[in-house]
Order: C-alpha cells, then structure tokens, then sequence
C-alpha cells in the first residue's frame, strides 16, 4: 500500500543502480510550490488508479498528482529533460526518457517517496518509451540519433540494454501491437515513414512511406486489428492563398485508420485498405493533431488538436470537440472515474474531461509559473494555429519543433506561386541570414511577418508579437549529426580528410566555416525554379545530415545525390573514397 509519502517536502531514497553502480542516498526535494516553467508532455496512472504523474520537459521534473484531493502533491527533480513517461509493471513502476542526459529512469514509487533504481543510457536524444504487453521488452524511439533501443526485463525487474537497432530516419511515437507479440510500429518524427519490427527478432520487417508529415500520435484499437495514426498532409500543388487555407487544401489534419496486415503487403497495395477521418471544416480548422486514445468498449477516440488547443471525441455517431488548455498534447484515460486527463503543455496543467457529457469539468496547475520571458511568449504563438485562418495551420506545421517536414510547400515567400519550394529547417535559424530561398529578408522579424501574414493567412500579428517570436526561433540550436558520439578513430580521420577536401573544393565560397557554413549573398547553382528564378540563397549545412532532400525544390534525394546526380559545384565527378570522406565531414556538422 502506499501512504501519504507524496506530502513529504524531503525525500531521501535508498539506493539507485545507475550505469551498473549502486548510488546511496538519493535527495529529492519537492518543487510543486515553486515558480517555474514545466511544459508537461506525458503522464501515466498508478498507485492503484490514485496516482497521476506528470513528465515535465522543461523544468527536468516528475510531477505527482493526487487524484482523488485532485491536487497536485508533489514535484521531483529526476533528471535535465523529461520526454516521455509510462507505467510498467504491477508495483509502482515508472519508466522515464530523459531527452538531454541520453537516458531511460526505472522509478518506484515507494513508501517515503521515488527511488530512481535505474538509470540507463540509451542512444541520444531518446523521446518516447513503450512497453509491450507482456511487460518483458522496452523500446525507446531516439530522435536524431534515428535509432531504437530495446530493454529486456528480468523477472526480478531489472533492465538490460538487448539491441540498439539504427533507422533511416528520426523516430519519435511508437506502439506496440495488441496481440501478444513483441512487434511494434515506429513513426517518423518529421516525415511520413513507419517502420515495421519485430521486437523479439530485433529486426525491421518493413518500411512504408505515407502522404503526411508530423506523425504525432498512434495508437491500436481495442482488437488490435488496425492502428490509428494522427498526422498532417501538406499539399504541394495548392497555393497559400485564401480559399486553399480555409478549405483545407493546403494543410488537412487527419487521423488515418489501417489495418496491421496492410503493413506487410507489397508497398504498392498497402495503403488500398486505409480509411482517412479528415478533422476540421471550413470556418472550423483543426491544426496539429496529436496524442490519439482509444477508449474502452467501443466508446469512441480520443484526438488532441494541440493547435487549436481542443480534443476531439469521435464516435461512430458524432463527432464533438471541446476546448480544454494551451496545447494538448497527450491523453490519459482513467478506467476507475471514467474521465480523461488531458495534459496541456503550454498550460502547465492537466484538465479534466468528462467524455459522456462532452465537457471539461476541472483544470489541475501543476504549479506557479514565473513571468514569462519574450521567448516563452514566443513558443506560445509558434504552436498557436489560431494564428492562421480558421486554426488551419500553425509555424510548427511545417516546423515540427522548428525542424522541417522534409515537404514543398507554394508559400508566396519567393513573390511567385506555382513555384513550391523545400520547407527549411529553422533549427539555428537566427544564423541563417538571409531568410528565405532568393534571399528578399534581410531581418528575421520580416521573414516571420510574411509567414504569420502571407502564409498563414491570419488576421495580423503585432510587432511586439513577432519580437516574441524571433527570440524563440533564436533559442533553437541546429540538430546534432546523427552519429554524434558514435565515432570511432577511423571515421574521425575519414571526416578530418572530408573537411580538408570540403575546403580545396571551394565549398567554403557559399557555405563559410566555422559557425553558419552558409554567406549572406545568393548564387547562380545551375539550377531554375518554375518562374526562372536562378539566384538561391545557400542553406546552412549545419545539420544538414538531419534532412532527406536537397535544393529548393527537393530534387535530389539524398546528400549523395548532390554530388553523383547532380554534381553540385564539381568540376568532375569525386572518386569514391573523396565522396564518401566528403559525405562523413558534411553528415558530422
């Protein structure tokens, strides 16, 4: 049974294994009463149904909440920066991804407080955990490390590092299938891919590729038959005008249902047998879906629209939406009361739905926050899709947490239509200058103002809104290399001759080392968009490692295919050893 220990304000645990070494005398001080900012992102129930805790990514910290005072009680720093949290098990026991420290928390809950009894490391940037039915094998999704790693638990609950297995692509929601296997589905993280495994093999089955972008939510239906995926759908044929906006041509936010056997089909057949829920109508947009809950006994799905800052119930008879906190972005259900708790991240709060009656009936605070700074102010408008008509669309549509969808959109950016260029990256964007592909944006504040105005279609942002929101994008730093601690001695050296070949090929004239490898000018490539625009500002490459086409227009598929199809900027073709060393240095910055 477990008492009042979350009222204690002084924790000391006993002891913890962290990386195969036994550490006593853990300290955790409760922080539920101190002013900060949180941003929860995931919350699971124990306790026996008494127990909601709360992973907070900003502030590094596991929030508890007491369900039945419907307070919360308790606040632990556990870690740098939480990203996900489930409960496993039977006794208390909390599995934790901490993005920054690179590191998967086995906490109990126990009779005076957590005792962290694990602390192990996984690949970087890890952002989700599942379990599988069973509760024996756990997968952690790592970001831009584009790799899987999978935990075996023994029965006397301790966890051990099985298989790390590396993907083609950045993964972030996954969801093991309901039929007592070890199999599992990967989302891609920015684009439209999943991945197919087998757990117990620790081996891809397949790759398939759908027509969407920020895969943010998926889950199996109650007879693990079909899985249902929440996602956005950017159209590249449709024009950032009025009438493709608010009919949502150019941006649709679905949900699409599949059926686990079409995943094994051939890739030409597999998507016959999907059915597609479009969310949203004109006058009534529906931006970025997210976490997906099925509920019990055929009482319907659960769908947060952290855009719009509401959740949709669909059932097979209707369909209502209710407006709940700033950016919802999970969904727990609470088979005991039988309401939802939906965890608002730019809120620093759960809300309390009750789905029979379709309303939410209680808000929680999971603490005092501080006056917010103009970059906090400034994710609030990034996230926020009732800055463009109709709540269609939001930056981070097309930005997944300031990153690229890997999609062409037609935008006006360029002063043309018809002309869809690549969505770039804004990941350290604020050393990017100039902005936009044919360099018309000598000041950042101006490329956003066309963005929230031109783009978006909103009804205006003031300026002291756009400084809000330039000093967010000026805190996003560009991604790792995806192999970032990786290296070995030999790929050292075979990147130190890529850097030193990057150099005598000149490379440097558009893209200057050392901080931006990028210059504030436009150049003539070669290359053409549809209107004769032949003057394109060179991207940053720091990053460039992280996104999976090429050139304004997307043409080349890969960093390879700069070079061999396209011979980008090369006099004659590079030997295969110089491209490959050439490949290594440009994949590490």
């Amino acid at each position: 049974m477990i008492g009042c220990w979350w009222r204690v304000a002084l924790i000391i645990s006993g002891c913890a294994v962290v990386g195969g070494h036994v550490v006593h005398a853990q300290t955790f001080v409760s922080l539920h009463e101190s002013a900060h900012l949180r941003r929860p992102v995931a919350a699971a129930i124990v306790g026996e149904g008494r127990l909601l805790c709360v992973a907070n990514q900003r502030s590094g910290t596991l929030s508890i909440v007491d369900l039945e005072q419907k307070e919360v009680t308790a606040e632990y720093k556990v870690g740098d920066r939480m990203s996900d949290v489930v409960a496993w098990d039977e006794q208390d026991c909390l599995l934790l991804t901490d993005e920054s420290a690179h590191e998967l928390l086995v906490v109990q809950l126990s009779g005076q407080g957590i005792d962290v009894s694990q602390r192990l490391s996984t690949s970087r940037s890890p952002v989700s955990v599942a379990v599988s039915e069973d509760g024996r094998l756990i997968s952690v999704a790592c970001l831009w490390s584009h790799r899987l790693s999978l935990f075996d638990a023994s029965d006397a609950g301790q966890l051990t590092l099985r298989e790390t297995i590396k993907l083609p692509f950045a993964v972030r929601e996954q969801a093991f299938l309901r039929d007592g296997s070890h199999r599992l589905v990967v989302a891609d993280a920015f684009g439209g891919n999943i991945v197919f495994i087998d757990g117990e093999e620790s081996e891809v089955v397949a790759i398939r590729t759908l027509p969407a972008h920020n895969l943010r939510g998926i889950a199996t239906t109650e007879d693990g038959e079909r899985l249902l995926i929440a996602h956005q759908t950017l159209s590249s044929l449709a024009r950032a005008d009025y009438n493709d906006v608010i009919w949502g041509n150019l941006m649709q936010n679905v949900v699409r249902e599949l059926p686990v056997k079409s995943l094994i089909k051939d890739e030409g057949e597999w998507l016959n047998d999907s059915r597609v829920i479009r969310l949203g109508e004109a006058g009534a947009g529906a931006a970025d879906p997210t976490g997906v809950t099925v509920l019990p006994n055929g009482r319907g799905t659960l769908i947060a629209l952290a855009g719009v800052d509401e959740i949709s119930i669909q059932t097979d008879r209707s369909s209502d939406r209710i407006d709940v906190g700033d950016r919802p972005v999970a969904i727990v259900w609470d088979e005991l009361r039988e309401v939802a708790y939906v965890v608002c991240s730019l809120d620093d709060s759960i809300v309390i739905v009750d789905v029979d009656n379709g309303e939410a009936i209680d808000r929680l605070s999971l603490g005092p926050k501080p006056v917010e700074s103009p970059g906090d102010r400034g994710e609030k408008l990034f996230y926020d899709g009732h800055q463009s008509l109709d709540g269609w669309l939001s930056c981070h549509s097309c930005h997944p947490d300031g990153h690229t969808n890997h999609d062409l959109a037609d935008t006006l950016g360029d002063d043309s239509f018809d002309t869809p260029k690549k969505v770039p990256s804004l990941l350290g964007v604020r050393d990017a200058n100039p902005w936009a592909w044919n360099g018309k944006f000598r000041e950042l504040h101006e490329q956003v103002r066309s963005s929230f105005i031109g783009t978006m279609r909103g009804e205006g942002i003031h300026a002291h809104e756009i400084n809000d929101v330039v000093s967010f994008l000026h805190t996003l730093n560009p991604p790792p290399s995806v192999d970032a601690g990786e290296w070995t001695e030999d790929d050292l050296t075979q990147i130190e001759q890529g850097r030193r070949l990057f150099a005598s090929l000149d490379c440097q004239r558009c893209h200057v080392p050392p901080l931006t490898y990028t210059l504030d000018m436009t150049f003539d490539v070669g290359l053409e968009d549809e209107a004769g625009l032949g003057r394109f500002n060179p991207p940053s490459l720091r990053g460039v490692g992280q996104r999976k086409s090429f050139f304004h227009d997307g043409r080349a598929k890969s960093l390879e295919d700069v070079f061999l199809e396209y011979g980008h900027q090369l006099q004659e073709q590079l030997p295969k050893a110089d491209l490959q060393s050439l490949l290594a240095f440009l994949r590490s910055l």
